[in-house]
Protein backbone atom coordinates (compact mmCIF):
# COMPACT_ATOMS: atom_id res chain seq x y z
CA UNK A 1 0.00 0.00 0.00
CA UNK A 2 3.02 2.92 0.99
CA UNK A 3 4.75 2.05 -2.36
CA UNK A 4 1.61 2.53 -4.32
CA UNK A 5 0.55 5.50 -1.96
CA UNK A 6 4.08 7.13 -2.66
CA UNK A 7 3.33 6.50 -6.69
CA UNK A 8 0.29 8.62 -6.42
CA UNK A 9 2.39 11.22 -4.42
CA UNK A 10 4.75 11.40 -6.70
CA UNK A 11 3.25 11.43 -10.33
CA UNK A 12 1.54 14.67 -8.67
CA UNK A 13 4.44 16.23 -7.34
CA UNK A 14 7.08 14.83 -10.49
CA UNK A 15 7.00 18.23 -11.93
CA UNK A 16 7.60 19.98 -8.96
CA UNK A 17 10.58 18.34 -7.92
CA UNK A 18 14.33 18.88 -9.09
CA UNK A 19 15.48 15.12 -8.90
CA UNK A 20 13.61 13.12 -11.83
CA UNK A 21 14.62 9.37 -10.78
CA UNK A 22 12.24 7.04 -8.80
CA UNK A 23 12.92 3.47 -8.04
CA UNK A 24 10.14 1.24 -7.43
CA UNK A 25 10.69 -2.06 -5.99
CA UNK A 26 8.15 -4.97 -6.65
CA UNK A 27 5.26 -2.19 -6.59
CA UNK A 28 3.02 -4.55 -8.02
CA UNK A 29 2.58 -6.67 -4.94
CA UNK A 30 -0.70 -8.12 -4.17
CA UNK A 31 -2.62 -6.37 -6.88
CA UNK A 32 -3.21 -8.29 -10.77
CA UNK A 33 -5.78 -7.51 -13.74
CA UNK A 34 -6.69 -3.96 -14.14
CA UNK A 35 -5.08 -2.95 -10.70
CA UNK A 36 -2.05 -3.81 -12.06
CA UNK A 37 -2.51 -1.88 -15.86
CA UNK A 38 -3.29 0.98 -13.75
CA UNK A 39 -0.27 1.08 -11.41
CA UNK A 40 1.31 0.30 -14.92
CA UNK A 41 -0.62 3.45 -16.62
CA UNK A 42 0.56 5.90 -13.62
CA UNK A 43 4.30 4.46 -13.70
CA UNK A 44 4.04 5.29 -17.69
CA UNK A 45 2.99 8.56 -16.77
CA UNK A 46 5.41 9.23 -14.32
CA UNK A 47 8.20 8.13 -16.46
CA UNK A 48 7.01 11.21 -19.36
CA UNK A 49 8.63 13.97 -16.97
CA UNK A 50 10.88 11.78 -15.22
CA UNK A 51 12.75 8.67 -14.97
CA UNK A 52 11.40 5.67 -13.45
CA UNK A 53 13.03 2.60 -12.57
CA UNK A 54 10.94 -0.84 -11.82
CA UNK A 55 11.23 -3.58 -10.44
CA UNK A 56 7.80 -5.71 -11.36
CA UNK A 57 6.96 -9.19 -11.79
CA UNK A 58 3.00 -8.62 -13.43
CA UNK A 59 3.04 -8.77 -17.04
CA UNK A 60 0.38 -5.70 -16.84
CA UNK A 61 3.22 -3.46 -15.36
CA UNK A 62 6.25 -4.68 -17.42
CA UNK A 63 3.86 -4.26 -20.74
CA UNK A 64 3.52 -0.50 -20.05
CA UNK A 65 8.01 0.41 -19.71
CA UNK A 66 9.78 1.78 -22.81
CA UNK A 67 12.90 -0.19 -22.33
CA UNK A 68 13.40 -3.55 -20.21
CA UNK A 69 16.24 -4.85 -18.80
CA UNK A 70 16.29 -8.87 -16.70
CA UNK A 71 18.07 -9.25 -13.56
CA UNK A 72 19.86 -13.09 -13.10
CA UNK A 73 21.51 -14.21 -9.98
CA UNK A 74 23.63 -17.17 -10.38
CA UNK A 75 24.99 -18.76 -7.32
CA UNK A 76 27.84 -21.62 -6.99
CA UNK A 77 29.34 -22.44 -3.86
CA UNK A 78 31.55 -19.91 -3.02
CA UNK A 79 29.99 -17.18 -4.91
CA UNK A 80 26.43 -15.25 -5.86
CA UNK A 81 26.87 -13.13 -9.31
CA UNK A 82 23.83 -11.01 -10.47
CA UNK A 83 23.75 -9.79 -14.33
CA UNK A 84 21.55 -7.23 -15.90
CA UNK A 85 21.29 -6.94 -19.30
CA UNK A 86 18.85 -4.84 -21.55
CA UNK A 87 16.32 -6.94 -23.78
CA UNK A 88 14.44 -6.08 -27.18
CA UNK A 89 12.36 -7.44 -29.80
CA UNK A 90 11.65 -11.17 -29.62
CA UNK A 91 14.14 -11.64 -26.05
CA UNK A 92 11.27 -8.32 -24.61
CA UNK A 93 8.07 -10.10 -26.06
CA UNK A 94 9.09 -13.94 -24.93
CA UNK A 95 10.33 -12.36 -20.91
CA UNK A 96 6.83 -11.04 -21.20
CA UNK A 97 5.25 -14.24 -22.07
CA UNK A 98 7.60 -16.10 -19.58
CA UNK A 99 6.24 -13.72 -17.02
CA UNK A 100 3.01 -14.95 -17.99
CA UNK A 101 3.14 -18.99 -17.87
CA UNK A 102 6.02 -19.69 -16.22
CA UNK A 103 9.01 -21.73 -17.29
CA UNK A 104 7.16 -22.20 -20.41
CA UNK A 105 6.31 -19.96 -23.10
CA UNK A 106 3.07 -20.93 -24.96
CA UNK A 107 1.69 -19.27 -27.97
CA UNK A 108 -1.36 -17.99 -25.63
CA UNK A 109 1.76 -16.00 -23.58
CA UNK A 110 2.96 -14.74 -26.39
CA UNK A 111 -0.09 -13.29 -28.04
CA UNK A 112 -1.29 -11.81 -24.54
CA UNK A 113 2.79 -10.84 -24.21
CA UNK A 114 1.58 -8.88 -27.67
CA UNK A 115 -1.18 -6.96 -26.72
CA UNK A 116 0.14 -6.12 -23.21
CA UNK A 117 3.59 -4.39 -24.65
CA UNK A 118 2.81 -0.65 -25.67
Amino acid sequence: ELARLMLALRVVLANNQYSHTFVFDEIDTGISGATASAVGLRLNKLACGAQALVITHSAQVAGFANHHFKIEKTATADKTTTSVHEITGDERLNEVARIISGAEITPESLATARTLIH
